[in-house]
C-alpha cells in the first residue's frame, strides 16, 4: 500500500516511495467511500433507535459523536493532516460542528414528538454524514490561505443538498487564486451544480482582502449563484 504524506509546497499528498502525487479523482473517491461507510453507520444507529434498542437520548449522543468525528476527519483530509492543523482550523471545525449539533437537536425533538417515519429518520441521519464533504473542500481552501468561498459542495446551498459530490479545483495566480467548480463525471447532478460550474469557471479569488472586503465579495458571488439557480 502507498505511504502518503502531505506536501504543503504543492498542497497535495505524495507517495513517499514513488513520489507520485495523489490525483484529485482518487482523493475524491477515498473521501466519498469514507462518507458512504460512515453514512451506513448512521443508518445502523437509526435502525437501533427505530427498533427500540436505543432511546432518543442515546441515539442523539451516538449521532453527535459520528458527526464530530466525520467532520474532523474530512476537514483534516483536505487540510493536510493533523500536523497541518492550527488554532484557526480547530475554530472553524468547532463553529461548523456546533451548527450541526443545533440541527441535530431539532431532528431529535421531531423524533421524540413522533413526527417522522422510519424512512425519514434513516434518510436524514445519513444526510448529516454526507454533508461532511463540505469540510473536505473547506480544508483544501484553508490549506492555501484562501478566504472562505461563497459556497462549498454539500453545504446545502444546492438542490442536491448534502448529496453533492462536486469539488473545487484551485490554481494559484499572481493576484490570488482561480477556483473552478467541477462536476463529478460519474454522478447525476441537480440543476444547481451545472449552474455553479458555468458561473465559476473560474471564480476569481483575490488575495489580500480585508475581512470586510471578503464579506462583500462573498455576498456578490452568492447573489450571482442564486440568480444562476433561478432564485
Amino acid at each position: 500500500m502507498p505511504r502518503w504524506a502531505y506536501d504543503d509546497r504543492i498542497h497535495n499528498y505524495r507517495d513517499l516511495d514513488s513520489g507520485r502525487i495523489l490525483s484529485r479523482r482518487k482523493a475524491l473517491v477515498w473521501t466519498s467511500d469514507f462518507l458512504e461507510e460512515t453514512g451506513e453507520d448512521a443508518v445502523t444507529v437509526a435502525n437501533l433507535l427505530i427498533d427500540g434498542a436505543l432511546n432518543v437520548g442515546d441515539w442523539h449522543q451516538r449521532m453527535r459523536d459520528l458527526i464530530k468525528s466525520t467532520y474532523i476527519s474530512e476537514y483534516m483530509a483536505g487540510r493536510g493532516g493533523l500536523n497541518q492543523m492550527t488554532p484557526r482550523d480547530w475554530g472553524i471545525l468547532g463553529y461548523d460542528i456546533r451548527d450541526q449539533y443545533q440541527y441535530l437537536d431539532n431532528f431529535a425533538q421531531q423524533i421524540a414528538n413522533g413526527e417522522l417515519t422510519p424512512g425519514e429518520i434513516r434518510r436524514r441521519a445519513s444526510m448529516y454524514i454526507s454533508g461532511a464533504h463540505q469540510m473536505y473542500e473547506r480544508g483544501k481552501t484553508e490549506a492555501r490561505g484562501m478566504p472562505r468561498l461563497p459556497a462549498y459542495p454539500a453545504d446545502g446551498n444546492q438542490e442536491c443538498l448534502t448529496n453533492d459530490r462536486c469539488t473545487w479545483k484551485i490554481v494559484r495566480t499572481p493576484s490570488g487564486w482561480d477556483a473552478s467548480w467541477l462536476l463529478d463525471p460519474n454522478a447525476e447532478h441537480c440543476s444547481d451544480c451545472p449552474a455553479n460550474a458555468r458561473i465559476w469557471n473560474p471564480l476569481k479569488v483575490p488575495a489580500g482582502m480585508t475581512e470586510i472586503e471578503a464579506d462583500l465579495w462573498r455576498a456578490r458571488e452568492r447573489e450571482r449563484m442564486m440568480l444562476a439557480h433561478g432564485h
